[in-house]
């Protein structure tokens, strides 16, 4: 290769390398789920967004919080000046797995919801385009659905 290569000195790492906003699963307390949150973009603050996951049942993570966890994982980010686990310019917060999952059954309903809304508008002819609800065109239009099975990484 014109450049060259760094082949001969590549070191090619044993374990899998931390992502810069990984929190291992041991210091993960039972039953809370952890999410990191953005508090600002180019130092406008994102109150909104903050406001937004606060009514959403997030609560921000002190060092102090679940019994000493807290310091281990700050141990591993930053803290700001009142004590709260950041990141650059993001928060780390925290809510029930109970109310998690909730919350993700919500908005799965949601988005199926709006896919049922454009499939009935697509078969009934509603879509919006020039002789979609020709009796022909509402003979033939169909939504046909496959499922695959995906294999996720374990790690």
């Amino acid at each position: 290769m014109k450049a060259g290569n760094n082949w001969d000195s590549a070191v090619i790492p044993t374990d899998n390398p931390r992502y810069a906003l990984d929190i291992p699963a041991e210091l993960v307390p039972p039953g809370m789920v952890f999410q990191w949150e953005t508090r600002s973009i180019y130092g406008q603050p994102m109150q909104q967004r903050l406001n937004a996951s606060h009514a959403a049942g997030w609560t921000d993570v002190h060092e102090s919080d679940f019994e000493g966890i807290g310091s281990q994982i700050a141990s591993m980010f930053e803290t700001d000046a009142s004590g709260y686990i950041v990141k650059e310019a993001c928060i780390l917060q925290a809510r029930p797995l109970e109310l998690h999952q909730k919350a993700v059954e919500r908005d799965k309903r949601q988005a199926r919801a709006q896919l049922e809304l454009k499939a009935q508008a697509f078969t009934g002819g509603q879509i919006g385009a020039t002789g979609a609800d020709h009796p022909s065109a509402l003979g033939s239009n169909r939504i046909s659905r496959t499922m695959e099975r995906v294999e996720i990484p374990k790690e």
